[in-house]
């Protein structure tokens, strides 16, 4: 990525810039500009060094604290770790603030009383003067460069600092603490909290410079005007209390802004997350709702801070009018003369300290203010309890390989936290050597889980301990599956061995799934592994434990997921065989499995209820079966049936495990499987992987319609059509004040002349303002304060009037844009959201939108006064001498030829630099989500140092995006300052001048050429900020799914009546370049009728359901109760069918509105329900009840017990047509026949299509339907399927084993018989 003539300017020094900026600009106007053209980021600004450096100032900081019994203090940390650049910058500030800019209005008052004809002045001083003004205009070019550049890079490098110390502690946290942390919050964090360092870096300084330049300021004007100025400063005095109290109020509201971005970027990662379900169970409006309410409070707050900062605005364009106001004002009242050297002394020095002290001081107080909140929450996710195993944890090396490792743990009692009064695990022991296999069982919420967490560290004990002899690897019961390829999931942070990965993946079972994969391994998971079915998830994250090569290995529930033929694969060759001297602890719900345990631990509401090998538990009168199945009696004909039941299943139609000679042949292609060999020319991964859909870049200047389009989010075209001439009417009143003040000083030095001419008649002058011939003209000195103060009074309301409108009709454009994209997105068809990282949706949501909240108000403003004061500057400076307007136009043609050069190449670079950082956001989001696995691996440092690769790479864009906008300064400033030379050495050539126009002029070119640097920079800054509304914008034109309703169209509210599902040649491709995984299905189902769905993965199971939901849209004809699905809205469809998906979806909010969303059921009937499922006294425990809120994803309750919480919505629900997709794939058989149960009783007259890994949950079934490749190959009645012994359903159920298939052929069998007697008896 990085070339040789982008790296070497990277160790040269900073001037060096504006050389080899020149050719990046250059290419830049040839193409849009790539990853390829940057360079690597620089060395001091890397992300672990500046981490490190940062820890160790924080550690420091911390030991401090304990010393002298204090609260520790973050923002310490931070300075001392960037002390020497704070010192630097403020250094170069102090010259540049005290010197420069106070040096130039001193300068000026010689040169006009040069002009005034003071004695002692001859011509030479007037050339010094004027080329004084000019020189000192140079030198602030460069020191103002320069202090950019520290200041900018000091930003960045605190960003990047923080970014990683915050990382780092993250994935150190406890889990009961990690569990607190919203993952939407953490990227909030990173996105605007961090990001305050970077944006407020460069005012910081002002804190302490403006006051002391204020005080130079005044000691001036005291020594010229005396006690007169002293109403002008005290204004300023008490505004610097104004703004203390202003940044108080910033700092509370950034705080509360801060909390309720969080809220709802956490709610939109989790609507992101579960979009699939959200879509199937038609709560879009409810969650747009719901987000868009979160943004609604969230804004409140927002309005409120723009009050303030109208505030702001006012005080910056009116402060320095205001002292000039009140100084002269005051200086005429007590009866002195108005002189042009004191006035323009005033006009000039108070203008060159009014950014100091209207712009950077406020700026800084709110700078320092956001930047100490953002510090306060970090500090408190640095300050988070971290994981620790040295009080019950004890790591034991082995003596030898393997022989000697092991595992005890003795009387081990914990809980998550020693808040927590409940213990989770109470007096468990048990003790497993190499070769043991130790099966744990339980019923769910038994504490099974949470055992191998006691291992694993992550739940602490406080009684007990652990002794660990040997590497621990681990595969969680909920499969943790990252953005990228299968290979890189598997091997994940270790090297790749071919050799290990390919006897890895046979004996997991993943040869034929990686054959059918259109890339075999290098096949992209999507986003939480949406492009693989269940089981294939299971055994990723199943691979990926047994390629690490480890001494004990913890394997929580992998067999649930999977075929019963593949479960025995795998426990077979995986477990028993490729594992054999290993120490493997296995939770497991698969009974059949318990006689080749070593050991058997059986937990009951986390107690050890009995524990040893099986024959000693049988022996003892352990009934192992019913303790983790319903008890059977035989005494009744339905729980005869279920004795049937004992068994387990397999739904593949084909064996796994291929011959020796078809594995031989295979092996001699580059390509045995879909697994790309080391041999072969595909195995480069950086050039074979295949990569997601890459977000979308425009190139080029952000075009005009996306600051239409942000307007039109609001108020529209009546707020411009309102707001330019009303910002029209006070920029008048402001120029008009400075043309009056001209206009007064002029008058005043007539009337001083002809007092001391008064023999001799007043000569006409070439005064473009007066005619002194006529006496009549001249007006009375209380008339001209009068207007003055109308004047300033005037402009003072304007300003804040205007300020307040603009902001709150930006605040209307960024709910609006919100509102927009949030619809845009929620409308996308499903297939956009699988091969998107949440990375990347999120940051439009966070950092997108905190920049249109933001910073695009207050530089959109700045830019539309600007360009209107340009032209009121011009007409100044023009009705003093019309030849200044040639330099000045054409200054103003280069500045904007110089932006047209600049801005589409700055604009690449920000939409690059936006497109870098959603990466950033997605690892973190990633790591947050496997942080168990992420320790188990002790592959900490290899998340870190992908987190610092990521970084370095934003930071590389960054750097030149900051290198390009600071020589675009350096020669806006270069321009600025040659023009201020030339019009201070113009008025050299002239004679007979009024030095009020000469005052007028060159502090109007001053201010002028500050107004177009200025203009042309923030101008600049507004294109680079609305990228981040032309992203949104982007969001709102994406394609969008089929109507939600259909006007005319809306199905009766008894539809379906009888749940008839009838497809007719439906063919189902997800993308028209891959081949179709439903072909041409044909097939009826009847009213009432429960069906069964087998078939191998792949074979097209969930592409039914998504075809049904129309998640993808199909060809052919979907009909219920003759309604042609193509016909009828989505949500008229989707609202009228349930479902219960494998992942239970749980949402962070209470049990009722996880029930019951739209809240039309009582409380009765909530708890009814519950206690239906078997839940009611779980919820009753918890605090609230019903109204109990529910962690991030129902994390605080079990894998089981979140599933009967679907299921209960569901029950809650009661559609005429139920799918269960694969829904008991990870609960123990009790629970599994509790859900059977209550659907035969509840829906025992709704249409039930059940996806199931167990046959024995199907075998009953009315019919069963078996898929193959996208094929329907049977669809009848189990008994009759199990007649033809060349059908692929007998192959299934004679796969199970002898016992097995003849306890599923007398269900079969039995179920048939039954069904036929009542027939018969009708």
């Amino acid at each position: 990525m990085t070339t040789n003539f982008y790296s070497s300017p990277l160790s040269a020094s900073f001037y060096s810039f504006l050389r080899w900026l020149i050719p990046l600009i250059r290419l830049g106007q040839q193409r849009p500009l790539c990853e390829e053209d940057l360079f690597g980021h620089r060395d001091e600004d890397d992300s672990r060094l500046l981490g490190d450096a940062l820890q160790r100032e924080w550690e420091k900081e911390c030991q401090e604290s304990k010393t002298n019994k204090r609260q520790p203090k973050f923002y310490k940390a931070v300075l001392k770790c960037f002390r020497h650049s704070i010192f630097t910058s403020s250094v170069v500030a102090g010259i540049q603030e005290f010197f420069i800019i106070i040096g130039q209005p001193l300068v000026l008052l010689e040169l006009i009383r040069y002009f005034s004809g003071k004695e002692g002045y001859t011509n030479i001083h007037g050339w010094i003067y004027s080329s004084g003004i000019g020189i000192l205009s140079l030198i602030y070019v460069f020191t103002h460069y320069f202090y950019n550049w520290i200041t900018n890079i000091q930003g960045m490098q605190m960003k990047i600092a923080c970014s990683t110390l915050v990382y780092r502690k993250m994935l150190r946290v406890s889990t009961g603490a990690a569990n607190k942390i919203p993952v939407g919050q953490m990227v909030n964090m990173f996105s605007n909290d961090i990001g305050y360092f970077e944006s407020c870096s460069f005012y910081l300084c002002y804190a302490w410079i403006a006051p002391i330049q204020g005080i130079i300021a005044m000691g001036i004007l005291i020594r010229e005007l005396g006690p007169s100025c002293l109403p002008g400063f005290s204004l300023v005095i008490l505004l610097f209390s104004v703004q203390s109290l202003i940044g108080k109020g910033f700092s509370k509201l950034r705080l509360a802004i801060a909390k309720r971005t969080d809220k709802r970027v956490r709610l939109m990662l989790e609507v992101i997350s579960s979009i699939r379900a959200i879509k199937m169970f038609t709560w879009e409006k409810l969650f747009i709702d719901i987000l868009e309410a979160a943004r609604k409070y969230e804004l409140k707050e927002i309005k409120r801070k723009s009050v303030l900062q109208s505030v702001n605005a006012s005080i910056f364009n009116t402060l320095s009018r205001l002292i000039i106001f009140l100084c002269l004002v005051t200086y005429a009242m007590l009866g002195f003369p108005f002189q042009a050297e004191k006035v323009y002394l005033t006009v000039a020095l108070i203008n060159s300290v009014q950014n100091s002290l209207t712009v950077y001081f406020p700026m800084a107080m709110i700078g320092v203010a956001e930047v100490y909140m953002s510090c306060l929450r970090l500090q408190s996710k640095l300050e988070m309890e971290e994981k620790d195993v040295t009080g019950f944890i004890q790591h034991i090396e082995p003596h030898s390989k393997q022989k000697a490792c092991g595992l005890t743990v003795y009387e081990v009692t914990a809980r998550w936290n020693r808040v927590a009064k409940e213990n989770i695990i109470s007096n468990v022991s048990c003790s497993v050597k190499a070769g043991d296999l130790l099966a744990i069982v339980g019923l769910v919420g038994s504490g099974k889980t949470s055992f191998l967490n006691v291992i694993l560290g992550e739940l602490p004990a406080h009684i007990g301990r652990v002794f660990v002899q040997g590497k621990i690897s681990y595969a969680s019961q909920e499969p943790w599956v990252f953005s990228g390829t299968v290979r890189k999931n598997i091997v994940f942070c270790l090297p790749f061995n071919e050799k290990k990965y390919l006897e890895v993946i046979k004996v997991c079972a993943l040869e034929q799934d990686l054959k059918e994969l259109p890339n075999g391994d290098f096949s992209l998971v999507g986003e939480h592994g949406t492009a693989l079915s269940g089981g294939q998830k299971a055994r990723v994250s199943l691979a990926r434990a047994i390629y690490n090569d480890a001494d004990i290995y913890l394997l929580d529930d992998p067999l649930s997921a999977v075929d019963t033929c593949v479960g025995h694969h795998i426990f077979d060759q995986c477990i028993m065989k490729y594992l054999r001297d290993k120490v493997r602890i296995l939770v497991t719900h698969q009974i059949q499995y318990l006689k080749e345990a070593s050991k058997i631990l059986i937990l009951r509401e986390g107690h050890t209820h009995a524990y040893g090998a099986y024959t000693q538990l049988v022996n003892g009168g352990i009934d192992i079966r019913s303790l983790i199945k319903k008890k059977e009696n035989t005494s009744t004909l339905s729980e005869g049936v279920a004795k049937f039941k004992q068994g387990n299943d397999c739904i593949e139609s084909q064996k796994i495990i291929t011959n020796s000679a078809e594995q031989k042949q295979n092996l001699t292609t580059p390509m045995t499987n879909g697994i790309h060999h080391e041999g072969s020319k595909q195995i480069d991964d950086s050039n074979k992987e295949i990569k997601y859909d890459e977000e979308a870049r425009i190139s080029g200047s952000v075009k005009a319609t996306s600051f239409i389009g942000y307007f039109k989010a609001g108020f529209g075209w009546p707020f411009l059509i309102f707001f330019l001439p009303m910002n029209s009417i006070v920029l008048i009143i402001i120029l008009g004040s400075d043309y009056f003040l001209s206009y007064w000083t002029n008058k005043e030095q007539l009337i001083a002349e002809s007092v001391m001419n008064m023999s001799n008649a007043v000569e006409e002058t070439n005064s473009s303002f007066i005619n002194v011939s006529s006496s009549d003209d001249l007006l009375d000195r209380t008339l001209n304060i009068y207007i003055y103060s109308g004047l300033v009074v005037g402009m003072f309301i304007g300003v804040f009037l205007k300020s307040f409108f603009f902001f709150w009709a930006c605040i209307a454009s960024s709910q609006g844009l919100h509102k927009n994209t949030l619809w845009a997105v929620f409308r996308c068809p499903m297939k956009y959201f699988d091969f998107r990282p949440a990375g990347q949706i999120l940051n439009r949501f966070s950092k997108d939108l905190n920049v249109i909240d933001e910073k695009l108000p207050k530089d959109l403003l700045d830019s539309l006064n600007i360009v209107l004061s340009v032209v009121g500057l011009l007409a100044l400076v023009a009705s003093t001498n019309v030849w200044l307007l040639v330099p000045a136009v054409l200054v103003l043609v280069l500045l904007v030829a110089i932006r047209c050069i600049y801005l589409p190449i700055l604009c690449d670079l920000k939409r690059m630099e936006s497109v870098a950082y959603s990466p950033v956001l997605t690892h973190l989001s990633v790591s947050l989500q496997g942080l168990i696995t992420v320790r188990a691996f002790e592959s900490q440092n290899f998340l870190m140092n992908q987190f610092d690769e990521l970084q370095n790479f934003h930071t590389s864009v960054s750097f030149v995006l900051l290198a390009l906008e600071k020589g675009f300064i350096f020669y806006l400033d270069a321009i600025s300052a040659i023009y201020i030379c030339f019009v201070s050495l113009s008025f050299m050539a002239s004679q007979n001048i009024l030095v009020g126009n000469l005052g007028l002029a060159i502090s109007s070119a001053m201010s002028l050429s500050g107004v177009l640097f200025w203009g042309i920079y923030q101008t600049t800054q507004v294109q680079n900020e609305l990228v981040s509304v032309e992203r949104l914008l982007d969001y709102c034109d994406l394609e969008p799914e089929a109507q939600w309703e259909i006007e005319g169209k809306t199905p009766n509210t008894e539809w379906p009546e009888h749940g008839i599902i009838s497809y007719e040649n439906v063919s189902l491709q997800y993308s028209e370049c891959e081949a179709p995984v439903l072909k041409n299905l044909t097939f009826c189902i009847k009213g009432s009728e429960k069906v069964g769905i087998v078939g191998r993965t792949g074979a097209g199971k969930s592409s039914l359901v998504s075809s049904l939901f129309r998640l993808i849209e199909s060809s052919g004809d979907i009909r219920i109760d003759s309604h042609n699905t193509k016909e009828l809205g989505l949500h008229d469809i989707r609202g009228r069918l349930s479902i219960i998906p494998q992942n239970p979806v749980l949402f962070s909010t209470s049990v009722r509105i996880n029930l019951d969303p739209y809240k039309q059921a009582s409380d009765e009937k909530l708890w009814t329900i519950l206690e239906e499922v078997h839940m009611k006294n779980i919820v009753h425990q918890m605090n609230g009840g019903l109204d109990a809120c529910l962690a991030e994803g129902g994390t605080n309750l079990s894998v089981g017990q979140r599933q009967l919480l679907c299921l209960a919505r569901a029950i809650l629900k009661h559609s005429k047509i139920l799918v269960l997709d694969e829904a008991s794939a990870n609960i123990d058989l009790r629970t599994d026949e509790l859900i059977q149960e209550l659907i035969r009783t509840k829906f025992h007259d709704c249409t039930v299509l059940t996806i199931a890994h167990r046959l024995q949950t199907i075998v009953d079934s009315d019919r069963v339907m078996v898929l193959q490749a996208g094929n329907l190959k049977e669809f009848d009645e189990p008994h009759i399927l199990l007649q033809n012994k060349n059908s692929l359903f007998f192959n299934m159920v004679q796969q199970t084993g002898q016992n097995t298939s003849r306890q599923l052929q007398q269900i079969a069998e039995y179920v048939y018989l039954q069904k036929q007697a009542s027939l018969g008896k009708l």
